[in-house]
C-alpha cells in the first residue's frame, strides 16, 4: 500500500498507540515512523479520524492517508490460459 504520513512543522509524525485498556496520542520523527511502516503490515482504517495507516493489526495508527492499494497477488498475475501456443484461425 502506498500512504503519506502528515508532518509537523518539527518533522514529526503523530501516532496513537494502545496502552492497556486505553490509547495513547504522542508524536515521533518520520523517519521512525517509516521505519516502522516498512517492516509492519499495513492496512487501511477509520477507528481514528485523520489516523488511516494502520501498522500491524492496531499496533500504531500514524496520522496520514493511503493514498493507493497495492492489487493483490492474484489481481497483479496475468491469467493463464489453458491450452498451448498459438490459437489456430478456423478454416471453413
Amino acid at each position: 500500500m502506498e500512504y503519506k504520513l502528515n508532518e509537523n512543522g518539527n518533522g514529526d509524525t503523530e501516532f496513537i498507540r494502545p496502552s492497556g485498556v486505553m490509547f495513547v496520542k504522542s508524536s515521533m520523527p518520520s523517519g521512525k515512523a517509516k521505519a516502522i511502516i516498512a517492516t509492519g503490515t499495513i492496512e487501511k482504517s477509520d477507528k481514528f479520524d485523520g489516523f488511516e495507516i494502520c501498522v500491524n493489526g492496531g499496533e500504531y495508527y500514524f496520522a496520514g492517508t493511503i493514498t493507493e492499494e497495492k492489487p493483490s497477488k492474484a489481481e497483479a498475475e496475468p491469467k493463464k490460459t489453458a491450452g498451448k501456443g498459438k490459437a489456430k484461425a478456423k478454416s471453413e
